[in-house]
């Protein structure tokens, strides 16, 4: 009985993270065109190394 109990809260555990990375693609999706419209968004994620900051 205790397995069966374990196996339904692990399937509802999962379902759960599946419905809030739905969740929050959808919000990223919603929140994108808002942010790039604002201008807030980077021409990239890339970060500059210590050594290019340094030498420029």
């Amino acid at each position: 009985m205790e397995k069966g109990v374990n196996l339904r809260s692990n399937a509802l555990f999962i379902d759960l993270i599946g419905d809030l990375h739905r969740i929050n693609s959808h919000i990223a999706a919603a929140a994108y065109p808002l942010t790039q419209a604002a201008g807030l968004l980077n021409t990239t994620r890339r970060r500059t190394s210590a050594r290019s900051e340094r030498s420029a």
